[in-house]
């Protein structure tokens, strides 16, 4: 049985080396290319993979946590997050693609400062390390599912299960890039959404179909369906998800990389349809979830977000079971792969680059070498908070959800948006968004009581507003007290 159970995983792995090994033949020798696919990556392409990567195991783990607690008010998290990054891939993601190659920016920070001249090295240090630690956030969430998955499914203890799946992302992204990533999303899509029908066929057909299931969660919980939480969880879902996607830098990066070609209108049906799919099947997936496990006690291990393989645990079919274990693990690679390519961009492109600029000359080898290290360092500093720190998967997937909308997502809108915006503001926002956000999660008072991202919104977008008005206040009158003192010189009068 567990040698069934082993087969999908094995196949992958085999597949996965192949894909690596076959690539050494065309390894990127550029920033753009390592980052971005040289910009010539198939709009086909960057469209799953910028679904798939959005949320990693978050959409297998805890958005079926969240449909099991909270029930119908769940669909409101669909709502949020498929609507809002179907507006984005129309309107948001030409434009980025336009501007990120009009100024051969590879990263979300230069694009953030391209309307400048010339940026100061605080401007890079602050929008980097401020991108770093959600992204690494992130990463770890990413690690602990996978652990938790290994863990459930195979008796490996969770330390064990995030160094294999840590050091397989490692050389996989090491070597390849964005441009593997990219190609082997297509299969991690396929395997994702295989699992995730799969699963939702197999409940519905134990059940009786969608009334099956519904008379049978209603009657052990008539609170489940409740027409009252639907409409609570409007507000709530549209803000916590809907509100971030416009600051993930894992997925924004991916609207870079797509060739002028793409014709982003019928690309959009493609996106919102796989989103949809996706999320609307994770959703009845927890929500069905309640017919095998009336209550959190009746879970393997008694915890909420061992719900998705403990489902797969009751179908009695190893070869299933494998596929359970290498969707999560797709979710993981895809999801943590991106962001550990965007934190090693941070670290190297704008922050490393930009702090030792003066006087130096990188070749494009060089700074790719660089990224490596930068990566390899970054994954060994995500592992063991992973393995030493009691975390807990869903807080810290929303921490970083919301510290990243927060702090990037105003300042991404408002650059393309609003033409005054100043490169101080822009640090003053990021700066000020991630402050309240952390704030909010490291007091009880505040984290029982305030969804995160809704004041670092406000503090975020208030900082970008005043901080703009301020910043050409004082630009204005530097520059005409320049102008009267040159006036006085050319007159050769103090009058």
């Amino acid at each position: 049985m567990k040698f069934l159970i082993n087969v999908p995983l094995f196949a992958y792995l085999i597949l996965l080396l192949t894909a690596v090994l076959l690539s050494r033949k065309n390894a990127p020798k550029t920033l753009a290319g390592f980052f971005l696919g040289e910009r010539k990556m198939h709009p086909f392409i960057v469209t799953v993979s910028s679904v798939v990567a959005s949320r990693g195991s978050w959409l297998l783990l805890g958005l079926t946590t969240e449909a099991y607690i909270l029930g119908l008010s769940s669909v409101w998290l669909i709502a949020g997050f498929v609507i809002s990054e179907l507006l984005l891939f129309l309107f948001l993601a030409p434009v980025l693609r336009h501007i990120s190659g009009k100024a051969e920016e590879i990263s979300i920070a230069g694009i953030l400062g391209s309307q400048a001249k010339k940026e100061s090295r605080l401007f890079y240090a602050v929008l980097s390390v401020v991108m770093i630690l959600f992204l690494m956030a992130f990463i770890v969430s990413q690690l602990m599912g996978a652990g938790k998955t290994f863990y459930a499914l195979y008796g490996i203890t969770a330390t064990n299960g995030i160094i294999i799946t840590g050091m397989i992302m490692l050389i996989f992204i090491f070597f390849g890039g964005s441009r593997l990533l990219g190609k082997m999303d297509l299969l991690h899509a396929v395997l994702i959404l295989s699992a995730l029908l799969s699963l939702s066929y197999i409940l519905l057909s134990r059940h009786g179909g969608f009334s099956g299931v519904y008379h049978e969660i209603i009657s052990s919980s008539p609170e489940f369906f409740s027409l009252k939480a639907l409409s609570a969880g409007t507000l709530t879902g549209f803000i916590s998800l809907g509100l971030a996607s416009a600051g993930n830098p894992h997925v924004l990066t991916k609207y870079m990389s797509i060739n002028n070609s793409g014709n982003f209108r019928k690309l959009a049906i493609v996106q919102f349809s796989l989103n949809l799919l996706l999320a609307s099947s994770a959703v009845f997936i927890g929500i069905a979830g309640r017919t095998s496990f009336p209550s959190a006690d009746s879970i393997p291990g008694a915890i909420e977000q061992n719900l998705y393989f403990g489902l797969g645990g009751t179908l009695y079919s190893p070869l299933f079971l494998g596929l359970i274990l290498i969707s999560v693990f797709a979710s993981v690679m895809s999801g943590a792969g991106s962001q550990l390519l965007v934190a090693g961009s941070a670290a190297i492109s704008d922050l490393y680059r930009n702090i030792a600029r003066d006087g130096k000359r990188f070749t494009e080898m060089k700074l790719v070498f660089y990224s490596r290290i930068a990566m390899l360092t970054l994954m060994y500093l995500a592992i063991l908070p992973a393995i030493f720190i009691d975390l807990d998967y869903n807080t810290i997937t929303l921490f970083a959800l919301s510290g990243l909308g927060a702090s990037f997502g105003p300042a991404v809108l408002a650059r393309i948006l609003w033409k005054n915006l100043t490169s101080k503001a822009v640090m003053a926002g990021v700066f000020s968004g991630a402050v309240t956000v952390v704030l909010c999660y490291s007091i009880p008072f505040l984290y029982e009581r305030v969804y995160g991202i809704v004041p670092g919104l406000i503090a975020s977008s208030l900082s970008l507003y005043l901080g703009s008005l301020l910043d050409q206040r004082m630009i204005s009158r530097k520059y005409n007290k320049k102008a009267r003192y040159q006036d006085i010189i050319k007159k050769g009068s103090f009058e």
